[in-house]
């Protein structure tokens, strides 16, 4: 057993598995479905009559869900950014990424012939927060590989010979 090499394999091991594990914390902080769910805002609109969603920052993504009382898809509007809307079950999920270099501003308009009444929930997320995470999930991961590989390793080699050789002494 090479002792230097264990130590050194078990601190690599170390700091990869605290990276792997923080790295969840670390996207919990960039998308957080508990700030959705349940709805925290509710608005009554009228035919035609539209409200200011959100203020989307650049390079950002915001995801706003809502629903409203006619159960049909409303119109969404954004100043620029690039919008997908899908339907979850009578929830209505809308994404808008902020590719430009200043805020757009999402809007959401009554298309339906009668007031309803509207619930819906924003969260704004950086996408570099969650490039960091992935990166930090995958570098934990490989460094943990790497430092179980080299305790696997320092197990197996045998410890050097200690003390000088005698290199005209003959080997048995």
């Amino acid at each position: 057993m090479r002792k230097r090499i264990v130590m050194g394999g078990t601190i690599v091991l170390i700091i990869g598995v605290v990276l792997f594990l923080a790295s969840p914390y670390m996207f919990s902080t960039s998308i957080s479905l508990d700030s959705l769910l349940p709805f925290k805002l509710e608005q009554n609109l009228d035919p035609g009559q539209g409200i200011s969603l959100a203020m989307v920052p650049p390079g950002e993504l915001t995801t706003v869900l809502y629903n409203d009382s006619a159960a049909l898809p409303l119109l969404v509007n954004s100043t620029a950014g690039e919008l997908s809307t899908e339907n979850l079950n009578g929830t209505f999920a809308v994404e808008c990424y902020n590719t430009g270099n200043a805020p757009v501003n999402l809007y959401l308009v009554n298309n339906v012939t009668r007031s309803i009444t509207v619930r819906y929930s924003v969260l704004t997320s950086s996408l570099s927060n969650l490039l960091v995470a992935i990166g930090m999930m995958v570098f934990g991961a490989l460094l943990a590989i790497g430092g179980s590989l080299a305790v696997l390793i320092g197990l197996i080699l045998r410890p050097r010979p200690q003390g000088p050789r005698d290199r005209t002494a003959p080997r048995l």
